[in-house]
């Protein structure tokens, strides 16, 4: 925007004192507004500039746990999701699981010791006495998968031993820990195996 002053002077006339004087004291005006914007500019800036400072702290103290989490996948993501590591643990070798009953196993010798989640692939194999036609089931879960999730079942066609294998994957947190747990109706006891082959970092 272009700005004028208030009066405007000929060449080769009288110029009259309070028109001059009311010229400078326009352009003064005029600067002085220049001025106020220019520090509320630099105002706005400075108050931008602190609150940027205060998002990027790089101990992500102001972030909530999702954004902690993503700016940590961010980081380590050659780490994550698809970079198995193969170790074997056989945790559990012809070990008798009554009806109803739970075997809890630590993973802490097994997995990294650090705060991370893992994805452990497991395989397990059961052989169950039975009634014919009778089903049974063994569950497992973690402490960061609380709820029990079937993972084998064993059927027997005849008056003898039923038997099942399956080979699965289960999210393992902090607790570091699998449960194995038959269920109540199983007619006996259920020898099974149970073995761990490979983990990965999920987080």
């Amino acid at each position: 925007m272009t700005y004028g002053v208030p009066y405007s002077f000929v060449p080769g006339t009288k110029a009259k004192a309070d028109e001059v004087n009311a010229n400078f004291i326009d352009i003064l005006d005029k600067i002085q507004t220049t001025n106020s914007r220019i520090d509320t500019a630099n105002t706005t800036i400075q108050e931008c500039s602190s609150s940027l400072d205060s998002k990027l702290n790089i101990d992500l103290s102001n972030l909530s746990e999702e954004g902690e989490s993503k700016f940590n996948g961010m980081a380590y993501e050659k780490d994550l999701d698809g970079n198995w590591t193969e170790k074997y643990i056989a945790c559990a070798v012809s070990s008798v699981l009554a009806p109803g009953a739970t075997h809890s196993f630590s993973l802490t010798n097994f997995l990294p010791s650090d705060s991370n989640i893992y994805e452990v692939m497991v395989a397990i194999t059961a052989e169950t006495a039975a009634t014919s036609g009778a089903l049974s089931y063994l569950f497992a879960n973690t402490d960061k998968m609380t709820n029990k999730k079937p993972i084998i079942k064993t059927i027997s066609r005849h008056s003898s031993v039923a038997y099942g294998n399956n080979a699965c994957t289960f999210i393992v947190g902090t607790g570091r820990k699998i449960n194995i747990v038959s269920s109540a109706n199983c007619v006996g006891s259920t020898t099974y195996n149970f073995e761990i082959y490979a983990y990965r970092k999920v987080r």
